[in-house]
């Protein structure tokens, strides 16, 4: 008989606690609904290849990955933006990625290197290596410091 009762008390406590789990899911549900981003705004622009010039096609165009437009056969492309304050990032197979600032522009023109292109602005290593490098930096900020 008593374990009849613990059973039955068992299975209350579960439908119990069930049935506020669902109501608890639904006023998330609600929440994420209600913080809705729109994107008003409309941005145009043209992906280039930086060593040759011309169009690059299948380039993705992306609004903090929320928005995202692709490029067409001849490099352009349309997206809708929350602002022209937002920042683009722009990728694509065999390219470098890209961060463009749209800074209140409404069309903007990329121009993007493939990914063996190496910048002249990579790392520095001087005749001496990386401790000639800190002391000249250190030298530079003492200067900078005691001229003041």
């Amino acid at each position: 008989m008593n374990k009849i009762k613990y059973i039955f008390l068992l299975l209350a406590c579960v439908f119990a606690l069930s049935a506020n789990a669902q109501k608890f899911n639904k006023k998330i549900r609600t929440l994420k609904v209600k913080k809705r981003i729109e994107y008003k705004e409309k941005v145009s622009g043209t992906v280039v290849e930086a060593a040759t010039g011309n169009p690059v096609n299948g380039i993705r165009v992306t609004v903090s990955d929320i928005s995202a437009a692709m490029t067409d056969e001849t490099g352009k492309f349309s997206i809708k933006v929350p602002s022209y304050d937002v920042e683009l990032l722009i990728s694509g197979p065999g390219y470098q990625q890209k961060r463009v600032a749209l800074k209140g522009r409404k069309e903007v023109n990329i121009r993007i290197y493939d990914e063996t292109h190496k910048s002249v602005f990579g790392n520095v290593t001087t005749p001496l290596g990386k401790w000639l490098e800190a002391i000249l930096l250190l030298l530079w900020f003492s200067w900078t410091v005691i001229t003041r």
